[in-house]
């Protein structure tokens, strides 16, 4: 559990899993946030769009896009 941060949830069911997705659109990057539940969507545009994704605490890996195989 990460510690000293504020937990995220749904703002229409209040559930707190979601799967995120890269919307690469031009001229910036647009990542959306879907409910697992309720599959309500939030789309997150960084401004400047410039975003870094480090490894986080006690990771062995960072958030990246899933590409199909095959």
């Amino acid at each position: 559990m990460m510690t000293n941060l504020e937990p995220m949830a749904c703002g229409n069911c209040g559930h707190g899993l979601f799967r995120m997705y890269s919307a690469q659109r031009e001229p910036s990057l647009k990542l959306v946030a879907q409910c697992n539940k309720c599959r309500s969507t939030s789309i997150i545009e960084p401004a400047p769009a410039a975003l870094q994704i480090e490894f986080g605490e006690h990771s062995d890996g960072r958030l990246c896009c899933m590409r199909p195989t095959g």
